[in-house]
């Protein structure tokens, strides 16, 4: 079994660029909101966190899409699913009600 860093596949690529955006994306927007208050409007602040977990998600089942269809072992296939998992659980911890998240 041979190990990689970067993905080899085009599905891995697909997702590991996803999430790799999304986290910049994510990035961004704390800067930007958080940070500066260059972006006031609460409607564009939501609509850009769900675009990037959109995003997230996205990238994560294309990850694992080439983990188990195109056999790909890349360590950023792998991370890139736990980061997709992180993003759906705060997701829907946000949807449940869950204090905390």
């Amino acid at each position: 079994m041979d190990i990689h860093f970067l993905p080899t596949t085009l599905r891995g690529r697909i997702g590991t660029m996803l999430a790799a955006l999304a986290l910049l994306e994510f990035i961004a927007l704390y800067f930007f909101a958080e940070l500066y208050n260059v972006i006031s409007a609460e409607l564009l602040i939501t609509l850009f966190g769900l675009i990037g977990m959109a995003a997230a998600i996205t990238g994560a089942v294309m990850a694992l899409l080439a983990i188990r269809k195109d056999r790909e072992r890349s360590i950023l296939a792998y991370v890139t699913i736990a980061f997709g998992i992180v993003v759906a659980g705060f997701l829907l911890g946000n949807l449940l009600g869950i204090p905390g998240i």
